[in-house]
């Protein structure tokens, strides 16, 4: 259960960026997604000098991996065929599991379960914190490397979008836990008013 069908498997992959860079320093570690969904990629070392921009349309040649549950694409080389591309509006969801996993999806009507869970421009990756929208509780990681890690907390219901993610409390199948929310910047967090 939530073991990816392509483990090992060398392809070629063409899709449009969505989000940042996530690796801090040398690296790389963003989502693409094209019309059939959307894959992380995750590269310790740089790769053939491609600098992460969102809305830039790549194809990636590399080996399907999974750390976490996350399905990812360790690539051998990354092309860039265009820039400015669109990216995916946000889809409402309830719900964060395998059919948000590298999607953009919003999450409406959200307070912070435990404001102080929210520890701006502190931890050494990034933080989480639990956001509810009454029902359900969701997990949402806040990265380093995104805008929003120097905010502070909102005081006031928002909705919040972001990418799907998931990071199993285990590197071991099956991958059913850890499934988080991964906003990209500040425009993601939208204050109701």
């Amino acid at each position: 259960m939530g073991v990816a069908d392509s483990i090992g498997v060398e392809c070629i992959i063409t899709g449009i960026v969505h989000g940042v860079d996530l690796r801090d320093g040398t690296g790389l570690e963003f989502t693409v997604i094209d019309a059939t969904g959307g894959i992380g990629l995750f590269s310790f070392a740089d790769t053939d000098g491609y600098v992460v921009t969102e809305g830039d349309e790549v194809s990636i040649a590399g080996s399907i991996n999974q750390f976490r549950g996350l399905t990812q694409i360790n690539p051998y080389s990354i092309a860039l065929n265009s820039s400015g591309n669109t990216i995916n509006a946000p889809a409402v969801t309830t719900v964060l599991d395998e059919s948000t996993e590298s999607e953009i999806v919003l999450i409406d009507n959200a307070t912070l379960v435990n404001p102080a869970d929210w520890t701006t421009s502190t931890g050494n990756a990034g933080f989480a914190v639990d956001i509810t929208d009454g029902t359900n509780v969701y997990e949402v990681w806040i990265d380093k490397e995104v805008s929003l890690y120097n905010e502070p907390a909102p005081t006031m219901p928002f909705a919040l979008a972001g990418i799907g993610g998931q990071r199993d409390t285990s590197n071991v199948a099956p991958f059913t836990y850890g499934y988080r929310l991964v906003p990209r910047y500040n425009a993601d967090l939208m204050i109701a008013t």
